[in-house]
């Protein structure tokens, strides 16, 4: 199995396609986050590494240190762009 066959993954490209057809993504940037369960997060951890670049995000959330997101960038509209990342810790 695949990541992409995942059903939580199909919801978040089903609504990065429905945004990028209704001409959302152009009008407010085009970027999209999931902030992950628990329970989705222990579904795909085989598919998840620390190791990618990290991006930074220009504030400091505090209280979403050590959560999930899915996210998909306004420059690279396409679903399978979409990836997971965790956030860095904060202190």
């Amino acid at each position: 199995m695949s990541i992409m066959d995942v059903k939580f993954v199909q919801g978040f490209i089903r609504m990065c396609n429905d945004g990028w057809e209704q001409g959302w993504h152009e009008r407010n940037g085009g970027n999209l986050s999931y902030r992950m369960k628990e329970e989705e997060v222990e579904e795909v951890k085989e598919y998840l590494s620390l190791d990618g670049e990290w991006k930074e995000i220009g504030t400091s959330v505090p209280e979403l240190a050590g959560e999930f997101f899915m996210v998909q960038e306004a420059e690279n509209i396409s679903a399978t762009s979409s990836w997971i990342r965790k956030t860095a810790s904060v202190s």
